[in-house]
């Protein structure tokens, strides 16, 4: 399922502990990894006294060199690496380098980023996931990062996104013989929640149970393997996801992306952002259209 995985990397210690999970990944897998560094020319260079030819070439150079550095570094025994220096915006060469590879999965680490910055034009990680249209496994800086997929979490709100993540879900924990728990979230909002009477409480507690059959219907539909357990908790989707991630013991979310406009990534942000970037495990983002 899992072949041909895309690294990509910035050279940081982030992006180094995000390699050696991946490195745990291909093992766990037997997949094939490629190291990608996304190299950014300068259209124009003022100021110079070399031309733009010269510095292109040793900007060049000393890329190759640290993605050299940068993979000789780790322990590789049983894993096959290549690199790939590529020219241009990450979001762009990474679709075109997945494409050309056909890819089955994109391994990114997460990077902080302010509030000023998500809030303006979000992070590159950001970027990547809305151009991207291949599977994305973000890891985070901090936290466990094994690959014991016991259980893999997935999100399920029933729209397509997530049904396409949880079809991913499912392949996945068949072909690696790892254990899966659908989690969906029902959101009354707080301000119903502190002036439920008696009599709304019980009605709220028939749409939780009704939602809890509707998850077990659509795993069983989905041919989940036995053992799949289906949680239904109330709150705001993404810290109550990232919460029950701990509650169960998962060390990957799955989520799917539904793609929204700029305003709503501007103003306000998508679950799975927020997931994102409260998470302490790796997350693997399926985007919308993405074939699985």
């Amino acid at each position: 399922m899992i072949k041909t995985i895309i690294f990509t990397t910035d050279f940081s210690a982030l992006s180094m502990q995000a390699f050696k999970y991946t490195i745990a990944l291909a093992k766990r897998t037997n997949a094939k990894i490629i190291v990608c560094y996304a190299l950014e020319v300068p259209s124009t260079i003022y100021s110079l006294a070399i031309s733009v030819e010269k510095y292109t070439d040793e900007l060049k150079e000393n890329a190759l060199a640290r993605l050299t550095s940068f993979v000789g570094g780790e322990d590789l025994e049983g894993v096959e690496v290549e690199t790939r220096l590529c020219s241009g915006l990450p979001e762009q060469v990474l679709n075109d380098l997945a494409a050309e590879l056909e890819a089955d999965l994109v391994v990114m680490a997460r990077h902080s980023r302010s509030t000023l910055e998500r809030f303006f034009m979000g992070s590159t990680t950001e970027k990547i996931l809305h151009e991207t249209r291949f599977p994305i496994l973000v890891v985070p800086h901090d936290g466990p990062r094994t690959v014991r997929w016991k259980p893999v979490l997935c999100a399920v709100d029933f729209s397509e996104a997530s049904n396409q993540a949880l079809r991913f879900s499912i392949q996945l924990v068949k072909e690696y013989g790892a254990e899966l728990s659908a989690v969906h979230v029902v959101e009354f909002g707080a301000s119903i929640e502190s002036i439920a009477t008696e009599k709304l409480r019980a009605q709220l507690d028939t749409l939780v149970e009704k939602a809890k059959q509707e998850l077990d219907k659509v795993v069983h539909t989905h041919a989940a393997p036995a053992g799949t357990t289906t949680v239904v908790a109330e709150g705001k989707p993404a810290p109550i996801i990232v919460e029950q991630a701990g509650i169960l013991g998962a060390d990957l979310v799955i989520v799917g992306e539904r793609g929204h406009s700029l305003l709503e990534r501007m103003a306000i942000g998508s679950t799975t952002s927020a997931i994102l970037r409260t998470a302490s495990v790796p997350v693997l983002v399926i985007p919308a259209g993405c074939a699985v």
